[in-house]
């Protein structure tokens, strides 16, 4: 039988993977849906449901650190360790900012802006939503959900009143009405629902974002018109966001 040389299995450098600063967050956001829904019972069917997504995996496995050198948990298993979790931790957590830059530039957004402390926090979970992909795992199971029903998913994972989630997100709250957030109409799942605008994210991890560099991405240049504002009073609170925006950063 001739001999078949096998190729060595080559396995990813965790030297080089640098480190997520959403996970902490993530982690946070995936304790609060816990403990705020019927998943806290963690009976059967909702392990089964959920026992094999990367967050809930971790929350067991600091239940029982038993679990770090087992590659496949048996739902009976991760059920115990879930269980022994919410026995020792079952009150929502306050959600900590991203690690730098990504908190600061977050707080400079906010800023200019004009956000309010839950407005600012809702931006948060929108964008570790949008970065965290074991966080969108979890939404995923968590299925398609309504407008409504996405006001108290919010509610639940940042720790803000249904009202104030419902306030924040309306068409005439600041997050929408300034472009950083978007609202999908027939979303398959809460990340749909609400979205980060497009490159926002990726601002945000800039080392050195000034609100110059916010401005001229956000509200990139136009050509001079002969046109004023009083021929645009049905959008004069968005203009008058955008000049808010223009002075702060002059």
């Amino acid at each position: 039988m001739p001999y078949r040389r096998h190729r060595r299995r080559i396995q990813a450098n965790t030297l080089l993977e640098a480190p997520n600063p959403y996970a902490t967050a993530a982690l946070a956001y995936a304790h609060n849906f816990v403990v705020g829904t019927p998943l806290k019972q963690m009976d059967q069917v909702s392990v089964s449901r959920v026992g094999d997504t990367k967050l809930l995996i971790e929350m067991a496995r600091r239940a029982d650190p038993r679990l770090a050198d087992v590659e496949t948990i048996s739902l009976r298993r991760l059920g115990a360790a879930l269980r022994r979790y919410l026995a020792a931790d079952s009150a929502p957590q306050t959600v900590p900012m991203p690690e730098a830059p990504i908190g600061a530039n977050l707080a400079l957004v906010a800023g200019l802006v004009g956000l309010t402390e839950v407005e600012r926090a809702i931006l948060n979970f929108v964008v570790v939503l949008d970065r965290s992909e074991p966080l969108r795992e979890l939404v995923e199971v968590l299925g398609p959900l309504s407008t409504a029903q996405s006001y108290v998913a919010v509610s639940i994972a940042t720790g803000c009143s249904r009202v104030e989630a419902r306030a924040a997100l309306s068409p005439t709250g600041r997050l929408l009405r300034s472009g950083l957030v978007t609202h999908a109409e027939f979303p398959d799942d809460l990340r749909e629902c609400f979205a980060c605008k497009d490159g926002v994210a990726d601002l945000l991890t800039l080392p050195d974002l000034t609100a110059e560099t916010f401005i001229q991405t956000f509200l990139p240049e136009v050509r001079p018109t002969t046109m004023g504002m009083e021929d645009f009073t049905e959008v004069a609170a968005e203009a008058g966001l955008a000049r808010s925006l223009l002075k702060a950063a002059l």
